[in-house]
């Protein structure tokens, strides 16, 4: 699966028999990190692909895809195991990601974790 270049994020979910993972909802360009993560849900795992841009310290303007893995603290422990024995075969539908990201709280998407795994002294653009 490849990420078309007018979405900000895709997330996905497992559909209600829990057999498949479906498309949950996207993001337009214009949406920004924040609308992303307003996307999450408190109790339930999710996996997500984030089309991040970002700059250098020197100007350079680049941009990377992010696979976040979202397993909250309080999501089912069923939801849970099925989410992470799936989690590697749904990476590999996937092309072009940067980095992978795991996450069981908000701070742990904080766009500063995202900065910070990017590494180079890397900042918002």
């Amino acid at each position: 699966m490849k990420m078309s270049h007018n979405k900000r994020y895709l997330v996905f979910k497992l559909n209600d028999a829990q057999t498949a993972i479906v498309q949950e909802c996207d993001g337009p360009k214009s949406e920004t990190y924040d609308d992303f993560k307003s996307k999450l849900p408190a109790d339930d795992c999710r996996y997500c692909i984030i089309d991040f841009d970002f700059k250098y310290p020197d100007g350079r303007e680049n941009n990377k895809l992010i696979f976040v893995y979202w397993a909250p603290d309080n999501a089912k422990t069923k939801s849970k195991m099925i989410y992470a024995s799936s989690k590697e075969t749904f990476k590999k539908t996937l092309t072009g990601l940067g980095i992978e990201m795991q996450a069981t709280d908000m701070s742990e998407v904080d766009v500063k974790e995202v900065l910070d795994k990017i590494g180079d002294g890397a900042m918002l653009a």
